[in-house]
């Protein structure tokens, strides 16, 4: 799973590419968190808008496929900044 951060005002947009790791896919979704812990989510999709976010601070994303056997080991990190910047709103 490789992870795409992009920087936004107070959030930042995560992509990743769908695990393949062979697990189960029965309840395939995944485990999202932030260093420091201002973010968390579990999603099926394979991005989310991490909000609200304080500009200025650096945060570090981790992203873990979970399904029926368990989390997996394999953990895909990324850093990034929100703060204010003209780039374009990605759903």
């Amino acid at each position: 799973t490789s992870l795409t951060v992009t920087p936004r005002n107070q959030r930042v947009y995560l992509s990743w590419t769908a695990s393949t790791d062979g697990g189960d896919p029965a309840g395939l979704h995944y485990l999202i968190t932030s260093s420091p812990n201002d973010f968390s989510a579990s999603v099926t999709t394979t991005s989310v808008d991490a909000v609200p976010l304080t500009n200025g601070q650096a945060y570090t994303f981790h992203v873990q496929a979970v399904n029926s056997a368990g989390t997996s080991n394999a953990v895909a990190s990324a850093a990034a900044t929100p703060g204010d910047c003209l780039a374009p709103f990605l759903p």
